[in-house]
């Protein structure tokens, strides 16, 4: 769990202070995975777009994805 937390942690600062302010003027909606090692970015329509063109360059690496412009990658409705 401490790896997931830490991953989680890194990728929300790093989205913080280095990506906010160049993808949501114009990419609000994109999901973004982000490779915490190194700090490169990958976007796509969808959470598996994203991580899949991250998997061409770090094919063993975990990344954090978010959706550019909410707090959350997807959200949940209860009926």
């Amino acid at each position: 769990m401490e790896r997931n937390d830490n991953l989680a942690s890194r990728g929300r600062e790093i989205y913080d202070r280095n990506l906010r302010q160049i993808l949501e003027p114009d990419l609000r909606g994109r999901f973004v995975a982000i490779e915490v090692e190194s700090g490169e970015y990958f976007l796509g329509s969808t959470i598996t777009e994203s991580i899949a063109n991250g998997r061409k360059k770090y094919p063993t690496r975990l990344f954090y994805v978010m959706r550019v412009g909410y707090e959350a990658a997807v959200s949940l409705k209860m009926a």
